[in-house]
């Protein structure tokens, strides 16, 4: 055998060991693809509520809220389940867009989520979207705590916010939703 020529056996080895680096780098990728992180978690969480309040499942928004929670204007958990059986009975055909979400002080047992939302009545959607009115803007605050492995809402607070105050992402994502200036 000629020492400029590979062994027959080498270049087997060789596509072995790329095969196998291959199948390793895609396994690692589908571990670390399915694993979701603590952060998108707690931003699933929040859409998982704003697509309940949507359909107006007040039971199921109950029970993403810890026992011992408690809002800005002092209400625990039962005043605000009758707060938001009240919105329920005012407005019919909720429609929120979870804008901008941003996840902070993220810890093992507690963080903290501030997100935009729009908020609308859904039988003027339309007439929203042919006048470019994409109804009133919210910041909402919520800290969450971890209770049995499932991140609960243990307070919140909420304000109106102008266009102009909304987060830059919140923004593109508006004008993805509807065309603004």
């Amino acid at each position: 055998m000629s020492a400029g020529r590979p062994r027959p056996g080498l270049k087997i080895l060789k596509s072995r060991f790329v095969g196998a680096a291959f199948c390793a780098l895609l396994i690692g990728l589908s571990v670390s693809c399915g694993k979701v992180s603590e952060e998108q978690r707690l931003i699933d969480r929040f859409e998982s509520m704003a697509d309940l309040a949507e359909d107006e499942n007040l039971a199921k928004i109950m029970e993403f809220f810890s026992d011992g929670y408690e809002d800005f204007e002092g209400r625990d958990k039962p005043a605000t389940e009758e707060m938001i059986r009240n919105y329920f009975a005012t407005y019919r055909g909720i429609v929120l867009h979870v804008l901008g979400v941003r996840v902070a002080d993220l810890q093992a047992e507690e963080a903290s989520l501030e997100a935009d939302v729009t908020f609308s009545s859904g039988a003027a959607q339309a007439l929203r979207r042919l006048v470019r009115i994409a109804g009133e803007y919210y910041r909402i605050e919520i800290r969450w705590v971890k209770e049995g492995g499932a991140w609960m809402a243990a307070y919140a607070e909420w304000r109106p916010v102008g266009l102009d105050d909304l987060f830059p992402e919140s923004r593109d994502k508006l004008q993805k939703i509807l065309p603004i200036n």
